[in-house]
């Protein structure tokens, strides 16, 4: 068994788009294609801040709090808190924080 506290958690909170991005758990970790953190969203973040991302690997996101905003292939929803959202590998998608306070999601990546 593996336990990451906040302690070893990989936090990446000078990213351009404002979004604080933590790594619990990542290949180098698990020894698998798997990657597993959390995000959080402030008010008007976007990620990318342009065009769109796809992933080799599906990913699985849970809301903990407050509301995202989800383009997948130019279709939008919106996801909130206790929503669960899945992303296939390959899908074309962006997500941004439409409302005026902090989005905070648990995102796993496997492939």
């Amino acid at each position: 068994m593996t336990i990451i506290t906040p302690d070893n958690i990989l936090r990446d909170a000078n990213r351009p788009d404002g979004i604080t991005m933590n790594t619990a758990f990542a290949p180098a970790v698990t020894g698998k294609n798997v990657s597993m953190g959390s995000a959080a969203f402030p008010p008007g973040a976007r990620v990318p801040v342009e065009g769109s991302a796809a992933h080799a690997g599906d990913e699985y996101s849970y809301i903990i709090s407050g509301s995202l905003c989800c383009v997948c292939n130019g279709q939008e929803f919106t996801v909130s808190a206790g929503d669960f959202a899945f992303i296939p590998a390959g899908m074309a998608h962006y997500s941004y924080n439409p409302t005026d306070r902090e989005a905070e999601v648990i995102w796993v990546l496997a492939q």
